[in-house]
């Protein structure tokens, strides 16, 4: 039997400045049955000094200093815990006086095997506080592990804030960095790893735990092992649930929201780090290509979305910083914007940074309401020097074949709202208003007239398709296109019209009879 209740564990790397919090917050506890094992990590700072001042005042520290900082020294040193229970604390993080007390008496009340606590979470740079917490105290069998998966998830994406009994840490195989190949997440893959061993675990609703969230260089170079990360830490907690049957549509969702929320926070380094525009490119390509992304953005959830909206934004961000063209973006956009990718170019992203108004219906791939936004910037004319927009509709349009010939820009500025009746199939308040347009002595493009053709046919409105023949083989005949006159006027006497004074004049000119 083990004569000592708790060991405490802290590893410590160049943490001077909060580490005499952290263990003042153990030395002070009111339990006192606990061996604490202090880790100095091959610090260069004052951490070492620290760790030896308090281990030559208090016998129940147990000094452990490293030379060079090193990995896995968790697993080198659970063997020699003394403690029936287990605990870690982070070197920059304390806790309440009752933390020790509270959690083993509850590991000894519920018979469990890990009991959690709420936390306190610290924004170092803002000051911003904010919990992690349940409301009820719960206990779970390991039956129920899967059912419940979403309510305790968040309680085991960290080793601390846990007591656990020793006998499961030290059965418990924690799979290294070197074995997973994976950047972060380790805590995590430990937390599942000791989970798997235990039979029952209490969650608490205290908050008996400070966390402390510091400030972390955003130059780092980024390590595309984070991606892979992932993708790793989502096959992990797929393989746990798969113990317990097949994964219940409820907890794949919270899947893929926690991967989207994980796939976001990569996106943020990656827009921070030092990577060239196309590097960055070559990273988002990885990630939107990727089956388990396009599995999540299927939900409809506010975080996906959210994740989904700035994978977007960071690919037209990168692209429009290019000075050539890069076979990443389209391949991105194509596998994101199915819709509405065929409309943007590495040429034109910065009409998407520039116009806050394009970027909702790019993001929701909504064709129409895009086609409506880049409408109005044409008949506002505004950004058609910087960027060829009518070009950007044409594309967007290409499957609508009322609409897919239509490439004069003056067109669009002048009868953007006569396109946009088309394009949402309004074919009868077009055709009426072409109509008096043209009875009020407008002249019109060829595009506007074909368009008037195209409409009263498919209307089957025989007055104003004659009246459209009439008024193309006008405009041919002032443009002195005159074989394409004569065709018009051929067909307009097939269908036996009798000639307005017009058509006659030029009959007569064109020498017809």
């Amino acid at each position: 039997m083990r004569k000592i209740k708790i060991t405490v564990y802290t590893q410590a790397y160049n943490t001077e400045k909060y580490l005499r919090a952290c263990i003042e917050s153990v030395l002070n506890q009111t339990y006192t049955d606990f061996e604490y094992f202090l880790i100095d990590n091959g610090s260069d700072d004052g951490t070492k000094s620290i760790i030896k001042e308090y281990s030559e005042k208090d016998k129940r520290i147990v000094p452990v200093y490293i030379n060079e900082n090193t990995v896995g020294l968790f697993a080198q040193n659970k063997h020699k815990f003394k403690g029936e229970y287990s605990t870690i604390l982070d070197s920059d993080d304390w806790i309440e006086p009752t933390y020790l007390e509270r959690l083993v008496t509850l590991a000894e009340e519920t018979m469990s095997d890990i009991v959690t606590t709420g936390s306190l979470m610290h924004v170092e740079k803002t000051g911003e506080k904010f919990n992690r917490q349940i409301d009820n105290r719960f206990i779970l069998e390991k039956k129920d592990f899967a059912v419940s998966f979403p309510l305790y998830h968040a309680f085991f994406r960290t080793m601390w804030g846990k007591l656990i009994k020793t006998e499961v840490v030290e059965k418990t195989h924690i799979k290294t960095a070197k074995e997973t190949g994976i950047l972060y997440g380790g805590d995590t893959i430990a937390a599942f790893a000791w989970l798997r061993n235990s039979n029952r675990i209490c969650l608490d609703s205290s908050i008996l735990h400070h966390y402390r969230i510091r400030s972390k260089s955003m130059s780092k170079k980024y390590d595309s092992r984070q991606s892979f990360s992932d993708v790793y830490l989502f096959n992990d907690a797929v393989s746990f649930l798969s113990q317990y049957g097949e994964i219940s549509p409820c907890n794949m969702e919270f899947l893929y929201i926690v991967y989207a929320n994980a796939v976001k926070d990569t996106l943020e380094n990656i827009i921070n780090s030092p990577l060239t525009e196309n590097e960055k490119l070559s990273e988002y390509r990885k990630i939107s290509e990727r089956q388990l992304t396009k599995d999540a953005f299927r939900v409809k959830y506010e975080d996906v979305n959210n994740c989904r909206t700035a994978l977007i934004a960071a690919t037209i961000k990168s692209a429009a910083g290019l000075t050539e063209e890069n076979e990443d973006f389209p391949a991105i956009l194509s596998s994101l914007l199915p819709n509405c990718s065929n409309a943007v170019s590495a040429a034109n992203a910065g009409l998407f940074i520039a116009v806050p108004d394009l970027r909702k219906p790019l993001v929701d791939d909504d064709k129409g309401g895009l086609l409506k936004e880049l409408l109005k910037l044409i008949s506002e004319n505004r950004y058609v020097k910087q960027y060829n927009i009518p070009e950007m509709v044409h594309k967007l349009s290409a499957g609508n074949q009322l609409l897919s010939f239509i490439s004069d820009s003056k067109f669009l500025r002048k009868h953007s709202d006569i396109y946009l009746m088309v394009w949402n199939n309004e074919f009868l308040n077009a055709l009426t208003k072409m109509t008096e347009q043209l009875l009020g002595g407008a002249r019109e493009s060829e595009d506007y007239l074909q368009l008037y053709l195209s409409l009263s046919a498919l209307l089957e409105r025989a007055d104003e398709f004659v009246f459209g023949k009439t008024k193309i083989a006008e405009f041919y005949f002032s443009k002195k296109r005159y074989d394409e006159c004569r065709t018009a006027i051929a067909d307009l006497s097939d269908m036996c019209v009798e000639d307005t004074p017009e058509i006659a004049r030029i009959k007569e000119q064109l020498n017809i009879r």
